[in-house]
């Protein structure tokens, strides 16, 4: 399972294993930054291609992503919507 805490700044993420549901394993985590200098586009890119990549190194069956609450990144989100359309 994958487990991402999105962020245009600072993106969060998680890999864990379970074998029974009911034991799990943490195969890796870590985050993503991008820098507040690059443009908005360049900075959904880096994020795109980093999250690409662990996907293709651990290929998760399941991948969970935390929902946002404020406002302010329920409009990011809603930005980085229209940039994958």
């Amino acid at each position: 399972m994958l487990g991402i805490d999105p962020g245009i700044a600072l993106t969060g993420y998680g890999i864990i294993e379970s074998k029974n549901g009911l034991e799990f394993k943490v195969i890796d985590y870590g985050r993503i930054e991008t820098s507040s200098s690059l443009k908005k586009s360049m900075r959904f890119l880096h994020l795109y291609t980093e999250l690409c990549s662990i996907i293709s190194l651990y290929q998760p069956d399941v991948v969970a992503i935390e929902e946002l609450f404020s406002t302010k990144t329920q409009k990011l989100l809603s930005q980085l919507v229209r940039q994958e359309v």
